[in-house]
């Protein structure tokens, strides 16, 4: 009996969905890019739908993307924010900018978007800055070097000892900067093998003891090409394995393009854990 409830509340209490918005031209998965017209529509059919999570961003962050200037990235979300923040849409959801550039986080920060997702693991002192001035919920993801050359020469020693320092050493930064309210992204597909990447997902639990909760995002990746040789129009039912797995392992937060579906899969899981 003991056991048993130390395991149940060792699980985070309802799990989530942080939906994928981007207004790039380049994104891995044709599906997620939108023009301003159409993400203004999707925000409305996400909010419709109790979407509580939406991740907006601008520039792609999938292996060997550029860095872009800052101003290219501003200039596409423009329209949005001020959709965001005149029809005060972010009283229905949180709203997340993934960017790497303090500049652009401001901006949004200032059109009242709550969660700071850089993929740059707050590498920067301006972003620091930022966020202390903000206080937004912030996404530490692990990653290494840039998206660009992230999958070059990719080593661990162990991959878990390592991550596990990362994590530390950056919520310690994260805290001079008077930075609490935080979620762990296991980095799912950046600056990982496969085998890497699998592993993160089966002993995801591993990372619960950060009592931090859980960001995986491991949508139509290519680990799931790798494993199903299929096309990334085509992976859907391997990322709702891994998702369901995830969820099982500890995962709060799931990122994730096919939202139906998502929405599916975390009734059905919560079903799962109410049975006895």
């Amino acid at each position: 009996q003991e056991l048993k409830s130390h395991l149940k509340a060792k699980k985070p209490n309802a799990p989530q969905i942080m939906a994928i918005l981007n207004l790039t031209p380049d994104s891995f998965y044709e599906k997620s890019r939108f023009s301003s017209k159409k993400a203004l529509e999707e925000i409305y059919q996400l909010l419709e739908k109790g979407i509580k999570l939406i991740d907006i961003g601008a520039a792609s962050s999938r292996p060997q993307s550029e860095i872009i200037d800052p101003k290219i990235e501003q200039d596409r979300l423009k329209e949005i924010l001020l959709e965001i923040k005149s029809q005060k849409l972010y009283q229905y959801a949180k709203f997340s900018i993934d960017t790497y550039h303090a500049q652009t986080a401001q901006m949004a920060l200032e059109h009242c978007f709550s969660i700071l997702n850089d993929v740059s693991g707050f590498n920067s002192v301006e972003m620091l800055e930022v966020a202390r001035d903000y206080q937004p919920t912030c996404v530490l993801m692990h990653a290494q070097k840039t998206p660009k050359d992230m999958q070059e020469n990719v080593f661990y020693h162990n991959l878990f000892d390592e991550m596990d320092r990362f994590f530390k050493e950056k919520l310690e930064v994260l805290e001079k900067y008077a930075l609490q309210d935080i979620i762990l992204d296991i980095g799912f597909g950046f600056a990982k093998l496969k085998e890497h990447n699998l592993a993160l997902i089966k002993h995801l639990s591993h990372f619960l003891k950060f009592k931090k909760p859980l960001l995986v995002g491991a949508s139509r990746k290519n680990t799931i090409g790798l494993i199903t040789g299929r096309e990334v129009q085509n992976r859907l039912a391997g990322t709702l394995s891994l998702h369901l797995m995830a969820l099982q392992n500890g995962a709060s937060i799931l990122r994730a393009h096919d939202i139906d579906e998502h929405i599916d899969l975390i009734k059905v899981f919560k079903s799962l854990e109410e049975t006895d």
